[in-house]
């Protein structure tokens, strides 16, 4: 995908009282995420073009996508089904 003619449906912000280190840790990592997304698990591969899963607490798929931006700890742009 290329990223300068890539236009997103849907543009979240969110502004949370934490370190930008802290929020990272919950948004990529597994463990963080299920204190913070009702058990969802995200699984995420921090490189562009690596996958990104977010798991039910049964291990099903709830979102897959693709990272297409990853700059640590301040921006991760994916895509989502």
């Amino acid at each position: 995908m290329n990223i300068d003619n890539f236009k997103p449906a849907i543009v979240y912000a969110i502004y949370i009282a934490s370190t930008p280190e802290k929020v990272w840790e919950a948004l990529t990592t597994a463990e963080f995420s299920r204190k913070y997304f009702s058990a969802l698990a995200v699984e995420a591969e921090l490189k562009v073009g690596g996958a990104f899963v977010v798991r039910a607490p049964d291990g099903s798929v709830h979102i897959s996508g693709e990272v297409i931006e990853c700059d640590p700890p301040r921006r991760l742009t994916i895509t989502g089904t």
